[in-house]
């Protein structure tokens, strides 16, 4: 919202802005379940209604073409940062700052104390047998 406008109503750009950000948090939650490639296709395609039904956008003649190249570039963005923020969380992730007393605790007792690692596709591997009879995970190879 627009603080220094003497009018207690919001601009059109920080209304749509609103409008546009409450959306992309609700497909962020519906879009949970998606495979990656997938997800944020959808959720920048989930941004077009509020687009289509704002009054200053659709009366546009090139809307149509602009709002798809919106929509690709937007799905490449968030997946673009999405995995910097994974990849980075992986090599020095800790959750514990946005954990709560009884979810910290848990977490501290499985990664640092029994040093559980975080699992993610590249950590995850079948042991071999070698490596089962001598009672050793993938992990320790």
């Amino acid at each position: 919202m627009n603080h220094l406008s003497n009018s207690s109503k919001p601009a059109p750009v920080d209304e749509l802005s609103e409008l546009l950000w409450s959306q992309l948090l609700k497909s962020f939650d519906m879009t949970a379940g998606l495979d990656a490639g997938e997800r944020f296709v959808a959720i920048a395609k989930s941004l077009r209604t509020v687009l289509l039904d704002h009054s200053h956008f659709k009366t546009a003649a090139e809307f149509v073409t602009q709002l798809e190249s919106f929509t690709e570039a937007l799905g490449h963005s968030l997946s673009n940062v999405w995995c910097s923020h994974r990849d980075a969380y992986l090599v020095h992730g800790d959750a514990t700052p946005v954990l709560g007393k009884a979810s910290k605790a848990i977490y501290t007792f499985l990664r640092r104390t029994l040093k559980v690692p975080f699992l993610a596709t590249r950590n995850l591997m079948t042991p071999i047998s070698d490596q089962l009879e001598n009672s050793r995970g993938a992990h320790d190879i």
